[in-house]
């Protein structure tokens, strides 16, 4: 059963037939790409939010909040305060095509869902640039899965 919500350039489907093996996401900015092949969440059902993304002293995430309504972003870290003196930014999409399998989980449930989005613009010292966020995912909701290449098995801890 396929339902969706459709806003300015931010739409959501539902396709509780939409299957994922894993997490394949790629984040490209000014012709770089990165690939993210790891997840984690909050383990909060009742304010659940998802992460998936890269791993390593920078990090790019797409991160889902399921609190009222589903609402995705991309989230970089640095091991430095290399985002106006923080270690994080979190960045609104400008637009995004969204499917997940259902809306609703639970701690052992398993959400599964592709993505083709675009950030707002980002300043930095080089200029203005937006990341664009392509691929696919899968995570069980209270784990921690770990995958560095592809090719590699996850390490899943609780």
């Amino acid at each position: 059963m396929v339902f969706s919500s459709n806003m300015v350039g931010q739409n959501l489907i539902i396709n509780s037939d939409l299957t994922v093996d894993s997490t394949n996401l790629t984040f490209e900015k000014r012709n770089q790409i990165k690939n993210g092949f790891s997840s984690f969440d909050n383990k909060k059902p009742d304010s659940l939010t998802v992460s998936f993304g890269t791993i390593g002293t920078t990090v790019s995430a797409l991160e889902i909040h399921f609190i009222d309504n589903i609402k995705p972003k991309l989230v970089l870290w640095s091991d430095a305060p290399d985002f106006n003196g923080s270690n994080t930014l979190e960045v609104e999409l400008d637009s995004y095509n969204l499917t997940l399998n259902k809306t609703d989980f639970e701690i052992g449930d398993i959400i599964m869902g592709e993505i083709t989005a675009e950030s707002d613009v980002i300043a930095d010292l080089i200029g203005d640039y937006r990341i664009k966020i392509k691929g696919h995912f899968k995570h069980i909701i209270g784990k921690t899965m770990i995958k560095r290449e592809a090719e590699h098995n996850y390490y899943i801890k609780n």
